[in-house]
Order: structure tokens, then C-alpha cells, then sequence
């Protein structure tokens, strides 16, 4: 399967094993594992820092975004744009968690499979 797959499927907060059920029982509750495949989605303590860096990076590279087309297309007033890029970090990771765990989870799934598999193959 090819990467664009696994973003697709981290988009839709499915499993990266199966892609057929829920990584989130709830707004922020994630199941600790797959209710179809039993695919176990923590593994270590830790694991979703990489998580936390595409949440950020996201929000940063949004908010840059937004900072020029408010700036280019309506030239608001300093203020302005302090404070409402400032409410937009604040407000846009939370509603973006659910988003960036599962992109980690999938993107983490599609490398160590790649991996696994061709560590396995007889030279």
C-alpha cells in the first residue's frame, strides 16, 4: 500500500492494521488498541512526543499562513492579528489532537512495516 493510503486513513482516525475501526472511543479518549485486529496503538511510554511535533509544526506553519493572507489581502491593524493568531494557537491544536496522534500512529505503522518486512527477506 502506498503512503498516501495511511494519510488518508489517518484523516479518517481509522486503524492502520485493519483501517476498519476507531482509534477514538471519544473527543479525547483513544482505545488503547483495535477492537478488530487487536493492533495495539501505545506502544511505549512516550511514544506519541512525534505526535506532539506534528501538532506543532501544523499549527505553526498555519499560522504563518493565515498571518500573510490577513496581512496581504485585508491589511489589519496589529492588534488585530496578535491577537486573533494568538487565539488561533491556542485554540486549533486542541481540535487538531486527534488528527496528529493518528497521523503518528499510521506514519509509525507504514515505516515499521516497510521495515520489518525488508529485514526479513534472505539475502
Amino acid at each position: 500500500m502506498s503512503f498516501y493510503i495511511y494519510v488518508k486513513n489517518a484523516f479518517l482516525l481509522r486503524c492502520p492494521n485493519c483501517m476498519q475501526d476507531d482509534i477514538f472511543s471519544g473527543i479525547f479518549k483513544m482505545n488503547p488498541k483495535c477492537r478488530n485486529c487487536l493492533h495495539i496503538y501505545e506502544i511505549e511510554q512516550g511514544y506519541f512526543i512525534g505526535a506532539i511535533y506534528i501538532n506543532y509544526g501544523i499549527t505553526v506553519l498555519s499560522c504563518f499562513f493565515l498571518y500573510n493572507i490577513l496581512s496581504l489581502c485585508f491589511a489589519p491593524k496589529l492588534e488585530f492579528l496578535i491577537v486573533s493568531l494568538s487565539l488561533f494557537c491556542v485554540i486549533f491544536p486542541i481540535f487538531f489532537f486527534r488528527f496528529s496522534r493518528s497521523l503518528w500512529i499510521n506514519i509509525d505503522f507504514f515505516i515499521n512495516k516497510k521495515v520489518t518486512s525488508s529485514s526479513n527477506k534472505k539475502v
